[in-house]
């Protein structure tokens, strides 16, 4: 049941909702891949088991809370196995001009797992540039 509830997820979250684009195995499987790394990444990370992580939770309110430094590790995580660089504005937030602080309140696994697959996407229709 989970994984039929991730699979439909994803077809919704990277298929953007467009009903007049198709949903490729392909994207659905590398979504998958792309939520389980980051949820087995973060797990080991907070030393916790992978179903204690939920994918809508804020990563600020997780048990036990991530800090900046833990999402910065996250991140660079993410960055090395995909061969991407996630947009520092969609992880950043600045209350105060030279101020910016990481969106832990605002960031879940789920959206991580959208950037990294946007990012992807990105790299993989630029020209010259491979991704794993």
């Amino acid at each position: 049941m989970k994984t039929i509830l991730i699979a439909l997820l994803s077809m919704l979250v990277f298929s953007g909702c467009d009903s007049s684009k198709p949903v490729s195995p392909t994207n659905i499987s590398d979504a998958q891949k792309e939520i389980t790394f980051i949820r087995s990444t973060l797990a080991a990370q907070l030393n916790v088991s992978e179903e204690q992580l939920k994918s809508e939770m804020p990563l600020g309110e997780l048990n036990p809370p991530m800090d900046e430094m833990a999402l910065v590790n996250l991140v660079m995580a993410i960055e090395q196995k995909y061969d991407v660089t996630l947009p520092e504005d969609k992880l950043l937030t600045s209350d105060k001009p030279n101020q910016h602080h990481l969106m832990l309140e605002q960031n879940t696994l789920n959206k991580l797992a959208i950037i990294t697959h946007d990012e992807r996407k990105s790299a993989e229709s630029s020209p010259g540039t491979t991704t794993p």
